[in-house]
Order: structure tokens, then C-alpha cells, then sequence
């Protein structure tokens, strides 16, 4: 696919990174009650890494789900497998979380984020543009000129094809670009059973259901979901061996199928 962007999507990077030679340094990321602090690690090539230190199943999720995102051209988060080096920052960090006990995790190419002012005179965006929910905040972006607002629809309506636990965030760069970020919590409710109907259900249900085009829109991205051939999957699958998740893949691919048969379903009989 074409990458217009801004910066590398996840067939454009390494597939694995090790963190030997990285610069560690901790900062604050985020917005209001979204702020929090994460762990930065600084390539030998310069490049920027946001570590959340949720282990390797959390990182799997984000990867697969995200990679998939990419596949049918929406904006999402970019991120790469990591194994920590043991000389690395997070590791020796007295408040680090379970998670790293082992050296496995994910790491996310590193945004600017807008801030909550406006950037000048000209700024299309600031968070106090912002409603009360879901449905008024989309319709901000839209009437304000943020970059491709309409994946934040797309991204909703994926992420419950995809069997999300909750929604993933919303992050605006410094250049007004919309992108779907915190991709970890996909594929969860697949472990508890839930079928293609349960992700109907769930979408009718959204407020973006009101938007105007909503419904036309999710034809047009259930066709492309339903167009990602079995190839295509396993290149989304693609997890390093030092992760031994062979398991986890197995039971990815089954997921992701079932996605795209409720996607295939959605196309041609739409939300009955």
C-alpha cells in the first residue's frame, strides 16, 4: 500500500528489534487524564520507541491487530517485537510493572502529539473542540479539517470485527493527523466464545451508527476487510521465534478469519 503518512508503517520496518546500544529515558505522554509516563528507548539509528511494558501477548495483539489496520489503509499506530537487552532502562526501574519478567514486549514508533492548544492562527484543531462523546468528537474532526477523520469511523467498526475488549485511543500528531493508537486489548472477547453475531450487535449499537454514510461507510470497509487474502494474513501473523507463541498464532489465525467471514457476511447482507 501506498504510505502517505508521514512515517513507516510495519511492513516498513524490522520485524524484531533488540534494544542493545539504546538510549533509556522517561517521559510523560498523553493528554489530561490520559497522561502518563512511559519508557523511551533511542535507537543507534536515532529512531524514537515508546515501550508500554505489557508483555508479549499484549504486544502480539497490538502488531497483528494493527498490521491488519494498515493492510485496508487505516492510519493506525506502528510497532515492532522487542527483546530487551539486559542493560535496558525499564528493566532496572524499581516501579516496573509484572509484565517484565521477561524480556518480551512491544515497542511503538514514536508520534508528536498535538497539544491541547491550538498551534497558531491557522490551527484546525484543539482538544477543547472535543464533546461529550464518541459520536460529537468525530463529528469535530470532521468540521475541523483533521486528516483523514473518516478512519476513526473505520477503525471503530475493525475493532469490533476484531473481537476489541475496549476502544482503542485517539492520538492527533503535531500535523493534524487522526490515528488510531493503544491497540493491545483486541481479540479479546474471541477467548470468551462471542460470535460474529455478538460484533453486529455491538456495531449497530455504536453512536457512529447515526453519523451520516454510516452505513454505506461500513460496506465499503467490510469489501476491503473481506478482500485480505490468506497470504496477506500470514504476513500479519509474522511473529519472531524468540517470542515462542506458535500457539497464540494458531489461535490468531482462526480470529482473524472469523473477522473476515463476518466482514464477507456484513458486505452482502449488511446489519441484519
Amino acid at each position: 500500500m501506498e504510505n502517505s503518512w508521514g512515517f513507516p508503517i510495519i511492513r516498513e520496518l524490522p520485524t524484531l528489534l533488540t534494544t542493545k546500544g539504546c538510549n533509556w529515558n522517561k517521559k510523560q505522554l498523553g493528554i489530561g487524564m490520559d497522561n502518563r509516563s512511559f519508557w523511551i528507548g533511542t535507537d543507534t539509528q536515532g529512531n524514537s520507541w515508546v515501550v508500554k511494558m505489557r508483555g508479549a501477548w499484549d504486544a502480539i495483539r497490538e502488531r497483528v491487530y494493527s498490521s491488519l489496520a494498515q493492510t485496508i489503509g487505516i492510519c493506525t499506530q506502528s510497532s515492532v517485537y522487542l527483546v530487551l537487552s539486559d542493560d535496558a532502562g525499564p528493566l532496572w526501574d524499581e516501579a516496573r510493572p509484572r509484565f517484565t519478567r521477561t524480556p518480551q514486549h512491544g515497542a511503538l514508533w514514536m508520534l508528536d502529539e498535538h497539544g491541547i492548544e491550538p498551534c497558531g492562527p491557522g490551527c484546525p484543531y484543539s482538544h477543547r473542540d472535543h464533546g461529550p462523546d464518541f459520536r460529537s468528537r468525530f463529528e469535530s474532526w470532521l468540521r475541523c479539517g483533521v486528516q483523514n477523520p473518516w478512519d476513526r469511523f473505520d477503525a471503530a467498526i475493525l475493532g469490533y470485527l476484531c473481537g476489541k475488549f475496549e476502544p482503542s485511543g485517539n492520538l492527533i500528531t503535531a500535523s493534524h493527523l487522526w490515528l488510531q493508537i493503544d491497540n493491545e486489548c483486541m481479540f479479546s472477547w474471541f477467548e470468551r466464545g462471542k460470535t460474529n453475531r455478538d460484533a453486529i450487535n455491538d456495531i449497530r449499537k455504536d453512536p457512529l451508527m447515526k453519523v451520516n454514510g454510516a452505513t454505506e461507510r461500513i460496506a465499503a470497509l467490510c469489501a476491503r476487510v473481506t478482500n485480505v487474502t490468506d497470504a496477506e494474513l500470514e504476513l500479519i501473523l509474522e511473529v519472531p521465534n524468540e517470542y515462542r507463541a506458535k500457539t497464540q498464532v494458531v489461535r490468531l489465525r482462526r480470529w482473524l478469519r472469523q473477522a473476515r467471514r463476518t466482514a464477507e457476511w456484513i458486505a452482502e447482507h449488511g446489519l441484519q
